[in-house]
């Protein structure tokens, strides 16, 4: 059987752990000769990077979220109400050039400006995660907010039982093990619109 076109998620699958294709995954894809499409549960924004760097011109499937708006306000506000002190903010990429940081942040900042927290980037992985434990712990923090549902779920297991882990996400992993996501709670936040559409930039 020939391969004629390859579709690929993004993170923990194309990218290194820093959220970045390197060098030698894009010199293999453009020597392969076949249409990539990449398929990601990431905006398009987010997926700009990916898109220049392996010079793609053909369509590419992301996520889109309506507006995160009342979901984000809902989730600080359940935060605020549980007296969180010191919150980590985790991320694959944590400066401004993420459309997902800026979000997040503007919300947190918006609602929780007088909480302590520290963002964290570079962690995509349910092993990042494990890394980042000692230093939650060692740094007290009393509450989290991962980038990815799997991520949410070894924090929960690993971390004591009244420390609070929320996610970015809202899936079928995270509504089994009962973890607070912005995307898509029913109980707690606003039904967020998801979907996927193929773009162009």
């Amino acid at each position: 059987m020939k391969i004629k076109h390859v579709f690929t998620d993004m993170d923990g699958t194309l990218l290194a752990s820093n959220g970045r294709v390197t060098t030698t995954n894009a010199s293999l894809i453009s020597k392969s000769n076949l249409p990539l499409t990449l398929v990601s549960a990431r905006a398009p924004l987010e997926m700009r990077e990916a898109v220049t760097v392996l010079n793609l011109t053909g369509p590419q499937i992301a996520s889109v979220y309506v507006d995160r708006t009342q979901s984000y306000q809902a989730l600080f506000s359940y935060l605020k109400k549980q007296n969180i002190h010191h919150l980590a903010l985790l991320f694959s990429c944590n400066t401004p050039a993420s459309p997902t940081f800026s979000q997040t942040m503007k919300f947190f900042l918006d609602s929780m400006s007088e909480v302590k927290y520290q963002t964290f980037g570079n962690i995509s992985s349910p092993e990042d995660g494990l890394k980042l434990i000692p230093q939650l712990k060692s740094k007290k923090f009393d509450a989290v907010l991962a980038n990815r549902d799997d991520l949410a779920l070894v924090l929960k297991q690993n971390l004591p039982a009244d420390f609070i882990v929320v996610s970015q996400e809202r899936q079928i992993s995270g509504q089994l093990n009962q973890i607070i996501g912005v995307d898509g709670i029913v109980t707690l936040i606003p039904k967020v619109i998801l979907g996927s559409f193929p773009f162009h930039f």
